[in-house]
């Protein structure tokens, strides 16, 4: 399991897969999940500026990302959004509630999903989950490459019977559980 308020910077390697959080909390959230055959960023809560400097401290090639996906449109995992996936010409991807919410911004391409669902991102496989937080349609991942599964559930304050079930099936597992409307 990996706390992602407290490894900026540091990465899991499990089996070819590589997580490694490019920071989590308030002042913007991001982590990279990278595999032998293509990579991906689970939000841009940093500016494009800030992500390719964390990204080339942990000396991880974004040439090698191939989309942007989003959990919801809080400020701290949308910020670097619109320029890192025009710069690094890739796609983002999200539910069309939190598109909408964000104000459609003006991106590459935008591949929508279904929260519940599950979708391909190259030969990454990516299943979405409902998530409780305070948004209007937010969602964990779960990235899957040569049977290894990664999790990232961000945002949330308690854990569901299908976050549970689903973090059972994870090698490698980010969380940040830092939200309580109570």
């Amino acid at each position: 399991m990996i706390n992602l308020s407290e490894t900026q910077g540091r990465s899991s390697s499990k089996d070819g897969i590589t997580v490694t959080s490019l920071g989590s909390g308030s002042r913007g959230n991001c982590l990279y999940v990278g595999t032998p055959v293509g990579a991906l960023l689970i939000d841009a809560g940093f500016s494009a500026k800030e992500t390719l400097r964390r990204l080339a401290v942990a000396e991880l090639d974004p040439a090698g990302i191939s989309a942007i996906l989003l959990t919801h449109e809080h400020g701290d995992h949308i910020r670097g959004l619109s320029p890192l996936s025009r710069r690094l010409g890739i796609p983002a991807y999200l539910n069309e509630a939190t598109y909408r919410s964000i104000g459609s911004p003006s991106l590459p391409e935008v591949i929508h999903f279904k929260t519940g669902d599950h979708f391909q991102v190259g030969a990454l496989r990516v299943e979405t989950l409902a998530l409780p937080h305070d948004a209007v349609d937010p969602a964990a991942f779960i990235v899957e490459w040569g049977g290894r599964r990664v999790g990232n559930f961000t945002d949330f304050g308690i854990p569901t019977n299908t976050l549970i079930e689903a973090a059972k099936g994870c090698d490698v597992l980010g969380l940040e559980a830092n939200h309580d409307e109570q």
